[in-house]
């Protein structure tokens, strides 16, 4: 098969939100002064929420001084924040639930009950499915030097304790260079990683955990030990267990588990290996290889219609990495990143845009591929980590970032050697080329047949809707799908004006959609039903244009065609590949 690179023809031609405010602050345990990381915040009164960072510091927004606001954290007694108009920065000192409960009998290195407890647990029908918003962030940090960023919103399905799925809504991305050669790194499928992570279940790319075992196969290989016990907000017992791996192998974690008892559900667990044997990663080059690889995750679960549910993940990983292995510029990295992922409400999920993606497509691929929502990005004001530097805003912003919306204006971008060498074609004004990459004369033209099982030309219209407040923003863009699309004819200038009249019709198509949004208020229904209905009138446009035009080589309607495109959007693509001019 012929697969196809693309080229572009260049044609020459206190912060206040609303009425809303904000407060800041730090959340600490009152008793040790250390930071209290992702800790919930809740505003009752706006119904709006947020998460602490890893250094405890917040930030939420607030109408009135007489907001309600709750602070919760496992394992501390939840505490409402009383405003203040002559605060200006909150230090919220949380107290540890100490409550101990009964004596439980231990002896050494090992106790049958807690086996027991974690079995009964690991056993208790919780299949609730349900979908719900979340927030998702990564940051790579590559010897001490920031070299990553990532913010995504995504609508995630939920399976009792385990994320059975993800929905891009919106995302962007921020990456440096980390040496002289000018290179990046990317975590291209950080998110994925983090659904393949399993708290009840083994899986073949992490260590094992008790939870993820048989009784009798947890016994074998965990030690486990008392941690504590406390009596949470609602009076349920909590028993926090330690459990260690009998043999240091790799792979297995260590960690606790806080259970509540009371329910029989898991509140919360962490999952900890050092040199990991099992693991999902891979070198980004095959002359790159990975040396070490630790992790550190830790996991929450809350409450819904009398089950748990996933609530959040704390994904970390440092990695030893070798570039350039046995080659001249060989060099040593320590790549430490942390990811965070937080589902955070259960009521309404995100309008996903409309767009369907290649199954194998990356998160980066994604965010790269589609527009970026500016209206999204000025006015959701959900669940989003913030310090008090905003330093992802200052990431973002700063001239040596490569983000998703700069990308395609860098011109030294290291991306565009070899990362992403099929790219999403957004449409515009310029033309793009098909360049086989095998010689035409390895295909003997009199052997194809102009069928259409020798070409296949996918052009989509991304289409997302959101809304804020009285406001609502409808964004469309016409983009070329790489990965749907081959050509195995002969490719000449006729072929390129072919393809680019395509292009531009559905251009024109995608624009008449437009106009039926304009000073109209659409439900998501109506939306779905009219994006519908063009999908369907463009599959007609298509089948028509193709079978008139006959691969360009029916002059008479390429050139009716042609004259439609040059009435709509003043583009002669005849002109411009100079078809059939007169010698």
């Amino acid at each position: 098969m012929k697969y196809l690179l693309f080229i572009l023809i260049f044609i020459l031609s206190n912060r206040v939100t609303g009425q809303l405010r904000e407060i800041e602050g730090k959340i600490i345990d009152e008793s040790t002064n250390s930071e209290i990381p992702f800790a919930n915040i809740q505003n009752r009164s706006l119904r709006k929420g947020t998460i602490s960072n890893a250094d405890g510091f917040f930030k939420i927004p607030f109408e009135k001084w007489t907001d309600t606001i709750w602070i919760h954290s496992i394992g501390f007694k939840s505490q409402r924040l009383v405003l203040d108009e002559k605060t200006g920065f909150y230090v919220v000192k949380m107290q540890e639930s100490i409550t101990e409960l009964g004596e439980v009998m231990v002896t050494p290195k090992e106790n049958i009950q807690l086996f027991h407890l974690l079995e009964a647990c690991r056993t208790n029908p919780n299949k609730i499915k349900q979908e719900a918003k979340s927030y998702y962030e990564l940051k790579t940090v590559i010897d001490d030097k920031q070299v990553e960023l990532v913010e995504g919103f995504f609508n995630v399905g939920l399976s009792g304790y385990e994320l059975s799925g993800q929905e891009l809504k919106a995302g962007r991305i921020a990456m440096q260079t980390y040496d002289e050669q000018m290179r990046m790194f990317v975590s291209a499928e950080s998110s994925k990683a983090i659904l393949l992570s399993k708290v009840m279940n083994e899986t073949d790319y992490f260590p094992l955990s008790p939870l993820s075992m048989n009784f009798k196969k947890m016994r074998r290989g965990f030690y486990l030990n008392l941690d504590r016990k406390y009596l949470d907000d609602n009076q349920d017992s909590i028993t926090v267990i330690n459990y260690l791996p009998k043999v240091r192998s790799g792979n297995y974690f260590k960690g606790k588990i806080w259970l509540n008892t009371t329910r029989n559900r898991l509140v919360k667990q962490t999952m900890d290996c050092e040199d990991c044997k099992i693991h999902p990663f891979l070198p980004l080059f095959e002359s790159d290889s990975i040396l070490k690889v630790n992790l550190q995750i830790t996991k929450t679960f809350g409450p819904k219609d009398g089950k748990q549910l996933f609530n959040h993940v704390d994904f970390n990983y440092e990695i030893a990495y070798k570039s350039r292995v046995g080659k001249a510029g060989e060099k040593n990295y320590r790549i430490k990143t942390n990811a965070l992922l937080y589902a955070y409400d259960f009521d309404e999920v995100f309008f996903i845009p409309k767009f369907e993606f290649d199954k194998k497509a990356s998160d980066y691929r994604k965010i790269f591929s589609i527009p970026s929502t500016d209206f999204f990005w000025k006015y959701n004001d959900e669940y989003r980590l913030n310090d008090h530097q905003n330093s992802n805003l200052a990431f973002f912003s700063d001239p040596a970032s490569m983000t998703n919306t700069n990308y395609a204006s860098k011109t030294d971008s290291p991306l565009k050697k070899g990362f992403f060498q099929e790219p999403y074609i957004r449409w515009s004004t310029n033309r793009i080329i098909f360049k086989e990459s095998i010689p035409d004369s390895l295909l003997d033209p009199t052997k194809v047949g102009l069928t259409d099982r020798n070409y296949n030309l996918s052009v989509k219209v991304f289409l997302d809707m959101n809304s804020y407040q009285d406001s609502t923003n409808i964004l469309t863009c016409t983009i070329f799908d790489p990965y749907e699309s081959y050509y195995l004819l002969p490719i000449d200038t006729v072929t390129h004006c072919f393809i680019n009249i395509y292009f531009d019709l559905v251009e024109i198509e995608r624009r008449k959609l437009e106009l039926t949004f304009k000073n109209k208020v659409l439900t998501r229904e109506e939306l779905n039903e009219r994006y519908d209905e063009f999908v369907r009138r463009c599959d007609l446009m298509k089948e028509n244009y193709f079978k008139s035009v006959d691969h360009g080589r029916n002059k008479t309607q390429l050139v009716k065609w042609n004259a439609l495109v040059k009435s709509e959007l003043h583009i002669d693509n005849m002109e411009i590949f100079g078809l059939f001019k007169e010698k």
